[in-house]
């Protein structure tokens, strides 16, 4: 027995267990004032047409008469320049035209038809037709932009004043945090953050 006894002393020895433990605290306080903004978004102009059955003129935005008339136009935008007292400036927006719809009209031959000079031809109105036109008139470009607060020509601006004052933040020893937010415009945020890791 006193032969097996060292065998069985080292075959009931445990080993040492090992562990890494990591304990992190931190604590930090923000604060921020904002400053003056404007944000604005300029909406273009747009036009659409559609139809079936119709002929069409379009004639360009400001001429009078049969001058720039477009036969079988459909129309469009026009950025026109305009001269008074010999100085020529250009509009800040898009114009649009006048569009003259008729209805398509048919043709039907019943004798003679054959050859350059047909007889016994007949014109009548189409039976159906259709016509729809969109146009949504954009914003003028501004000059210059908008104060802060002012409200401009834009269909959409988001204006932001300056914050007034600031918060104070103060953090003690022991991760103690006293925060005091300042007036509008202005944001304060405390954190604490505790970790423990272990491996």
């Amino acid at each position: 027995m006193k032969k097996f006894l060292p065998l069985i002393l080292l075959a009931g020895a445990s080993s040492p267990a090992f562990a890494d433990i990591t304990h992190r605290m931190q604590s930090s306080v923000s604060l921020s004032t904002n400053a003056a903004a404007t944000q604005v978004e300029r909406v273009g102009s747009t036009y659409s047409i559609s139809g079936t059955g119709i002929d069409t003129s379009w004639q360009k935005y400001g001429s009078t008469g049969t001058n720039d008339v477009t036969a079988h136009g459909v129309g469009g935008l026009d950025l026109q320049s305009v001269t008074d007292n010999g100085t020529t400036t250009q509009n800040t927006f898009s114009n649009l035209g006048s569009l003259t719809a008729s209805q398509q009209t048919t043709t039907t031959c019943t004798a003679g038809c054959d050859g350059n000079s047909p007889t016994n031809v007949t014109t009548a109105n189409g039976t159906a037709f259709s016509l729809t036109q969109s146009y949504t008139q954009g914003d003028a470009v501004a000059a210059s932009g908008p104060s802060v607060g002012a409200v401009s020509n834009y269909s959409t601006q988001v204006s932001t004043a300056t914050g007034s004052g600031t918060g104070t933040g103060t953090i003690k020893s022991g991760h103690q945090m006293t925060i005091t937010g300042g007036g509008s415009g202005t944001t304060s945020i405390g954190q604490f953050v505790t970790e423990l890791n272990i491996k």
